[in-house]
């Protein structure tokens, strides 16, 4: 049989890179206009959270009319739209070939359904999801086990043969082996608190992959074990 069937994603900064962007976009701007980081980072932040995720461009317009002059503006704009485009190309790249290899595929998220339906539609992966688990389903968010539990029954696959790929030790590795699939810790954009956890065997994933473009490769090899 094969080693795994089927591989569930985490959404956050596993697949869609929100928290990586906002790093981007500060790192940008101090880079090209000499703006103090500490300054331009709350200001960041803020907008963020009156505009939601995936509104770069509302934000970019109030550091505008704050922080730059319109050419600066644009030329920031510019750059983050660069970057954000071949994230997204390295993901779908990722989930395509995934699917090629004839796994299902599924998606959980603490976000709303509308807030990870738009992130995968941006991510251009939606033909390749077999489906995807928000708390708005259940009323609860990781760390609780009742989405794991949905994900693993909707896939109708013993959860040995699942790979969950996530970035948080405890949001993802815990529920993950708990619930008795095989966990991926992809560890480019894992917190620098959470890495002490290692020493504990309960947050320990089975695999670990520096990035995310690794995974095909590391899919690959399972898939061909018996």
């Amino acid at each position: 049989m094969l080693e795994i069937k089927a591989t569930l994603f985490d959404l956050d900064d596993t697949l869609f890179l929100t928290s990586n962007s906002k790093e981007k976009i500060i790192d940008k701007a101090v880079e090209l206009f000499g703006i103090e980081r500490p300054r331009i980072a709350k200001h960041i932040s803020k907008l963020y959270k009156i505009y939601g995720f995936s509104e770069d461009e509302k934000v970019l317009r109030h550091i505008f009319s704050n922080f730059l002059t319109e050419i600066q503006h644009r030329q920031l704009i510019e750059e983050n739209e660069n970057h954000t485009r071949k994230i997204m190309k390295h993901v779908k790249s990722i989930i395509s070939d995934l699917n090629s290899e004839g796994l299902k595929i599924g998606v959980i998220s603490n976000c709303s359904s509308e807030e990870s339906a738009t992130k995968i539609k941006l991510l251009e992966i939606e033909k390749y999801i077999d489906f995807v688990i928000t708390p708005s389903n259940f009323f609860e968010k990781k760390p609780s086990i009742v989405m794991f539990i949905k994900a693993i029954n909707t896939f109708g696959i013993s959860p040995n043969k699942i790979l969950y790929v996530g970035n948080d030790p405890i949001l993802d590795m815990l529920c993950g082996r708990y619930t008795g699939m095989k966990t991926l810790l992809i560890k480019q954009f894992m917190k620098g608190r959470y890495k002490m956890l290692y020493v504990y065997k309960l947050f320990m994933p089975n695999y670990t992959l520096e990035r995310i473009h690794d995974i095909p490769a590391l899919v690959a090899k399972l898939i061909k074990q018996k």
